[in-house]
């Protein structure tokens, strides 16, 4: 059968769509849908009816898609690979690679635009439903990340076989996303299986998702979201006070320095600054749309000045982690940037939003875990890519490796995303769909 669509309007810029599978819901409901008022309505088990605007209300939140958050989750992932295929060329001329490493934060701009993209799905389903299913939203961030996640940790056992053989706790670990609580299971430890690599990010981001219901339901404003800031830097900061002291009885300096980097209490900052950044511009309150429309005016000038602020972090001199001595956190500090980048996009129409990037956007999450395979096949043709190059003729192959890796990672991300995403997302949406119409339909009979 076909598809049943309901528009309910959502604000001023746009509207909300929701599909239920009408064969499903039929099925469902017992087979039966009549017209009451001029509302379609499904008959329950009970004999009562569940009319439309209780199933649509019920039903998961599809956003509407804003072209310049798949362009930041694109540059995101851009500059991650920057800084990876800066460690593919490690001759490098310095001045070149101190612009490169700064690759190194795409990370935090995926932290930000994740906080800022599911806060404001949570309050649309919120606003809309007056409460949030938060199974549904278990299920699908767990198909989301899952399917592509857990086909990256099959190839890379071939491609990078771990070194000190196979460990049942670490792959557990990394299947379970709980890798981001210890130095040996993230691992920062460099002789240890890196399951899939780059999947502390991944691990962070689940406990994130972990902790969202609860965050969500208490910042519910722009203040409330400036004082969890202030909040989860004093707790980063404590946390990471004690797991310095108890972890470097044990590792080298280096191994728990990068490891209270990467781990979530010292990136949770980030996060909150993404739920600031949502109620201060993405939340279509009249204040966020007025201070967009009054910031289109400078929007080039704020990207420029956020530009020029962000990379000029390379010569300051940042603490590692929160609590780093009494240096300027690198996180906190690279953050506002990236915020002030993200207000330029989102005021208006710029160069910096486009196709190209556009389309890398949608595809980040399989280009992330992706790009690393790319970057495996640059050392082995090392006159062909310049691995091994030096002076200028090692910025001419980077750039021209650049232009490669991000091209076949986008090839690659594209057939996975198609192959492995696309129906995992689809999955969720039919069982998150299925909950809502059983939930619905086992409701007490209730007729007009």
């Amino acid at each position: 059968m076909g598809s049943l669509h309901f528009a309910l309007p959502s604000s001023d810029r746009d509207a909300i769509w929701w599909t239920v599978s009408s064969a499903a819901a039929l099925r469902l409901a017992g087979s039966s849908v009549r017209r009451i008022y001029g509302h379609v309505a499904f008959k329950d088990k009970g004999g009562g009816f569940v009319s439309r605007s209780d199933l649509a209300m019920s039903l998961p939140t599809s956003k509407p898609h804003l072209q310049y958050i798949d362009c930041l989750r694109g540059y995101a992932v851009l500059l991650v690979i920057t800084i990876h295929l800066t460690y593919t060329v490690p001759q490098l001329p310095y001045p070149v690679a101190r612009i490169t490493s700064m690759g190194w934060y795409g990370v935090q701009l995926f932290f930000l635009m994740s906080a800022f993209t599911l806060l404001s799905s949570w309050n649309a389903e919120l606003h809309r439903a007056g409460s949030v299913n938060v199974v549904n939203f278990f299920v699908r961030r767990y198909l989301r990340i899952a399917p592509a996640y857990y086909l990256a940790a099959f190839m890379y056992y071939f491609l990078r076989p771990p070194q000190s053989g196979f460990d049942t706790a670490q792959l557990l670990a990394t299947l379970t996303f709980v890798n981001g609580w210890h130095p040996y299971l993230m691992p920062t430890v460099t002789t240890r299986w890196y399951v899939v690599p780059g999947g502390w990010s991944i691990g962070v981001e689940f406990a994130f998702y972990a902790l969202l219901p609860i965050m969500a339901s208490l910042i519910t404003n722009l203040r409330r979201a400036i004082l969890g800031v202030f909040l989860v830097i004093i707790i980063g900061l404590l946390c990471n006070l004690i797991a310095l002291n108890y972890f470097s009885k044990e590792f080298d300096p280096d191994v728990v320095s990068n490891f209270l980097y990467y781990w979530l209490p010292n990136e949770l900052p980030v996060f909150f600054l993404g739920f600031a950044l949502y109620y201060a511009i993405g939340d279509s309150s009249p204040r966020s749309v007025n201070l967009l429309r009054h910031l289109a005016h400078y929007r080039y000038g704020i990207a420029g000045i956020a530009t020029v602020a962000y990379f000029a972090a390379s010569y300051l001199r940042l603490g590692h982690f929160i609590g780093d001595g009494l240096k300027l956190p690198e996180t906190l500090y690279i953050v506002f940037p990236l915020m002030a980048f993200i207000v330029a996009l989102a005021s208006g129409p710029t160069l910096f939003v486009n196709k190209a990037v556009q389309e890398m956007g949608k595809v980040s999450f399989s280009a992330y875990l992706l790009h690393f395979a790319v970057l495996e096949l640059l050392p082995h043709y090392p006159g062909l890519f310049g691995t091994s190059a030096t002076g200028i003729p090692a910025i001419m192959h980077f750039g021209t490796d650049w232009v490669f890796v991000v091209a076949t990672t986008f090839l690659l991300a594209a057939i996975q995303y198609r192959l492995v995403e696309l129906p995992g997302n689809n999955l969720a949406r039919k069982i998150t769909t299925l909950r809502t119409t059983r939930q619905l339909a086992a409701r007490p009979a209730q007729n007009g």
